[in-house]
């Protein structure tokens, strides 16, 4: 356990706080679109994940977004959008229950997340009930950063916009490749399995840093 006691518990959005859509062919299927053959292609998807980069660090808009997306993967526009719409699928059971209780501790709250405009306008937006955001006293994206988790750059962000010395953060991600940037930082970071309880998990870690 750390020496220094937790003051900002830091959450991933996609596979901690939210279930997303695991690959493009279930957001296919969920938006009742076919799957492009040239999915298929290792050299296409490595374009569209290159795409997908450029807009979540804000280099693209969303009509950017579908225009190189459909080209690369030979669909319409309108098709990459309903994917994109597909994609969240809403918060893990518990979530604000969770937050609720970290509330009386004083700790504060955020959620660093690598996203896009469209769906943070989601999360953010009118039907705000649904998501738990509202809820966090910080909300860092970084398609509004300007850099994306695993680079140091975003986690510096944080750490300056927060005010909060790295060993006083507690970091809850599924990637692995994240969660080992933010060590290397000094936070304090725990890895999420998206697949099981990932409200449950995170109770179990807040407990034994003593944040809950």
């Amino acid at each position: 356990m750390p020496d220094a006691p937790i003051k900002l518990v830091c959450f991933d959005l996609g596979g901690v706080l939210v279930k997303i859509c695991g690959d493009w062919a279930e957001a296919c299927r969920l938006a009742g679109v076919s799957k492009p053959t040239a999915m298929t292609d290792d050299r296409i998807v490595q374009r569209i994940n290159a795409i997908n980069t450029r807009y979540e660090i804000g280099q693209i808009d969303d009509a950017a977004f579908e225009c190189e997306v459909a080209d690369a993967a030979g669909m319409t526009p309108r098709a990459v959008a309903a994917l994109c719409g597909v994609w969240l699928k809403g918060p893990y059971p518990g979530t604000e229950t969770l937050l609720d209780r970290l509330k009386p501790t004083g700790v504060r709250t955020a959620c660093f997340s690598n996203t896009n405009a469209r769906h943070w306008r989601i999360m953010n937006g009118e039907a705000t009930k649904k998501w738990p955001l509202r809820r966090l006293n910080y909300r860092f994206a970084s398609h509004r950063i300007g850099a994306m988790k695993p680079q140091p750059e975003a986690y510096e962000h944080v750490e300056g916009a927060s005010g909060t010395a790295p060993e006083s953060i507690l970091f809850f991600d599924d990637s692995a490749d994240n969660c080992s940037a933010a060590r290397q930082r000094g936070w304090q970071a725990e890895q999420i399995d998206p697949q099981g309880d990932t409200v449950g998990q995170m109770h179990v870690h807040l407990e034994r840093y003593g944040t809950l």
